[in-house]
């Protein structure tokens, strides 16, 4: 599944080199995009416990997610 969010404080190129290392830990998604100017990252995640790492690690470096959208029917990704 594919999930784009809107992340507080996304704000520059330090913010998404601190977000992409943290969530490149959970084997469980794969990062499409970090984009600082719309303070969006978009995703894909095999399943909610991945999900819910992934807002779980968000907040403890201080990257909420402030609003998500989640596409259900994407194509498989291979992770």
């Amino acid at each position: 599944m594919k999930a784009t969010a809107k992340i507080e404080k996304l704000n520059s190129d330090k913010c998404k080199r601190v977000i992409v290392r943290n969530l490149s830990r959970i084997l469980e998604i794969k990062i499409l995009e970090v984009d600082p100017k719309s303070n969006t990252l978009s995703f894909v995640y095999k399943s909610v416990k991945a999900l819910n790492k992934v807002k779980r690690e968000l907040r403890r470096i201080g990257f909420p997610i402030e609003k998500s959208f989640i596409k259900e029917n994407t194509p498989e990704v291979s992770f």
